[in-house]
């Protein structure tokens, strides 16, 4: 893989040199610049197109949200990974990151081993910096999943949403993996967040039971007449049947 560049957006400095030196200890990585204010963000990314963006939502002169509008508008044929740290945990800032096409949104204060983690797997999944790069498949699923997931009320920040997000994707890759979710599927989901397969089996349960509880229109529209509860596998196995078909 190549070294891929990373451009931090933050006016905590202290809270950047801490991301600067847990980058420090990977050498995938390539820090690029630094910005202060989400004006001087804009005129980087314009510059450098990075491969991955980094940034705070609340900062001086433009915020993060008119931030990433505005190079979704200005370089619409731009597609970094981007992250968001934020320590605003409402659901219309979590719904307006996420409908400009963010990847991941951590609440402040962050876990940086565990943002790691998550980062690595953002990257394997869109196949940023390998030599050939998918033009479908997991790339796509993973952000139909995601936006799908929000939509049917499962919180983004909520760590079910990435441990059922990715159940579904190894599900839509291969039907199999529906009949070994217990066998293989949790415990390789586990692995790449450094716990074990009953953690995510759980994660998962609590994810689902918190869609239930939310009752959306796209949760009504996929699980009409439904009883309160449905195994994990259930729920995954008419989640994948409804993307196919959507798809």
């Amino acid at each position: 893989m190549n070294v891929l560049s990373v451009l931090l957006i933050d006016d905590n400095r202290e809270w950047l040199f801490a991301v600067k030196e847990r980058f420090k200890t990977e050498t995938k990585f390539r820090i690029i610049g630094e910005a202060f204010d989400g004006e001087q963000a804009l005129q980087l990314i314009s510059e450098t197109k990075p491969d991955i963006l980094i940034t705070d939502i609340i900062m001086p002169v433009y915020d993060g949200v008119y931030l990433l509008g505005q190079m979704r508008e200005k370089i619409p044929d731009y597609h970094p990974i981007i992250i968001v740290f934020s320590g605003l945990s409402s659901d219309l800032t979590i719904e307006i990151a996420m409908k400009l096409k963010t990847d991941y949104y951590f609440l402040k204060p962050v876990n940086l081993d565990s943002f790691m983690i998550v980062l690595k797997q953002l990257i394997s999944v869109k196949h940023i910096g390998s030599e050939k790069q998918e033009s479908n498949g997991f790339l796509n699923y993973d952000k139909i999943v995601s936006d799908l997931l929000t939509e049917i009320g499962i919180p983004f920040q909520m760590k079910g949403n990435e441990y059922l997000k990715r159940a579904i994707i190894m599900c839509l890759k291969d039907k199999e993996n529906l009949n070994m979710l217990t066998k293989i599927v949790y415990g390789e989901i586990g692995k790449s967040f450094d716990t074990g397969a009953s953690a995510v089996e759980k994660g998962i349960r609590y994810a689902i039971s918190s869609a239930f509880k939310a009752k959306t229109k796209l949760f009504n529209s996929i699980f009409p007449s439904m009883p309160k509860h449905l195994p994990n596998g259930k729920f995954i196995a008419i989640i994948c049947d409804y993307i196919i078909k959507d798809h």
